[in-house]
């Protein structure tokens, strides 16, 4: 087999882990040992994001590479692969049958590297609330909306109780009274069920008080708005 190296996105390299903005996780590297090189697999995994108000790692729970039970609806699959020649160790986005079947195109038809690249889509990952009570009984759910910078858009994803929040638009939101629009209609399930609004104060927020009589006080909205 050649010594070759193939393209990917890691979420971990060694000990450092790749968080990004705290939302869209991992970062290309391009030095992953194919067999050839040396490199191993060590199994397959689900990446659960250790998420509580901000994203700060992740758990790893080991399944296979056809697995779609995942533990968490924000987990997703990575694949550990570690070096014969050095100490290395990468979590790659991905399975062992993505690795193996990368690895062997790249060493039976390339005479460089890197030249195939494994899953390439970097995973998005919206932060998690706990929902509790304040001291007057309110539950109110609270989301930063960022600065947009000339031509962007709000774009907003997320989940309530484990399910999967209404899909925005792909083409985003130019203003807050349109993304306000958007939640109003989607965004009203379980005890979300009073209006999305807007703080008039720098930098904004989103709010929703919870109904009351529904809220548990453990409901979680892992959420976010992210400019594109």
């Amino acid at each position: 087999m050649a010594a070759n190296f193939l393209k990917a996105i890691a979420v971990q390299f060694n000990t450092t882990v790749y968080l990004g903005d705290g939302v869209t996780v991992g970062q290309t590297v391009n030095n992953v040992p194919t067999p050839g090189a040396g490199g191993i697999i060590d199994g397959d995994y689900w990446a659960v994001p250790v998420n509580d108000g901000v994203l700060s790692g992740f758990n790893y729970t080991a399944c296979d590479p056809g697995d779609t039970d995942a533990p968490d609806i924000q987990a997703f699959h990575v694949v550990r692969i570690s070096s014969q020649n050095n100490a290395n160790v990468w979590w790659l986005v991905g399975t062992s049958t993505d690795y193996a079947e990368s690895s062997e195109t790249i060493e039976c038809c390339f005479d460089t590297s890197p030249d195939v690249v494994m899953p390439t889509t970097q995973p998005s990952i919206a932060p998690c609330q706990v929902i509790c009570a304040d001291a007057n009984g309110v539950f109110t759910a609270i989301l930063g909306l960022p600065t947009l910078a000339e031509g962007e858009k709000y774009f907003p994803f997320g989940y309530f109780n484990g399910v999967a929040l209404t899909a925005a638009s792909g083409a985003g939101y130019a203003s807050t009274g349109a993304l306000l629009t958007f939640l109003n209609a989607n965004w009203l399930t379980g005890a979300l069920t009073n209006t999305w609004a807007v703080s008039t104060g720098t930098p904004k927020t989103l709010t929703n008080t919870l109904d009351a009589s529904t809220a548990t006080g453990a409901d979680v909205l892992c959420a976010v708005v992210v400019a594109i």
